[in-house]
């Protein structure tokens, strides 16, 4: 492997902002509405909603209003949970509070696929892991 295969792939639309599966919204990066909603309401309009179609959307829209969870999500290849700030992490990383770690599920062979800290992973995901 080399190290020009670990870079994150991004949109040129996004302009190496958010991963591929992402879309940036209020500067944030989040899963994108289409592949959340399986191509019905592809277009993104809050933090917390999808649309059938560009806004405003009055109707045809689905709303998910859970933190961290629903339609508030980052995408699967940048480690779930949390929309982030723009920026990649090497494939073999995970963001997580701002700062890219090593995935818990490589350095646990699978075991512990969540980070719950900086230092820790856990075998779910929940929001206040370590409290």
């Amino acid at each position: 492997t080399s190290l020009h295969d670990l870079f994150p792939h991004a949109d040129s639309d996004e302009q190496g902002k958010c991963s591929d599966d992402e879309e940036l919204h209020g500067n944030l990066c989040y899963k994108k509405c289409s592949l959340l909603t399986t191509g019905r309401q592809p277009y993104r309009v809050t933090a917390f909603e999808c649309c059938a179609h560009k806004p405003p959307c009055l109707a045809g829209a689905s709303i998910k209003t859970k933190l961290c969870a629903g339609y508030a999500v980052s995408s699967d290849t940048v480690g779930g949970g949390c929309p982030h700030t723009p920026g990649g992490c090497l494939k073999d990383e995970e963001l997580f509070e701002g700062m890219c770690y090593m995935r818990c599920s490589l350095l646990t062979y699978g075991m512990l696929k969540y980070r719950g800290s900086s230092s820790a992973c856990c075998k779910q995901r929940f929001l206040f892991n370590m409290l």
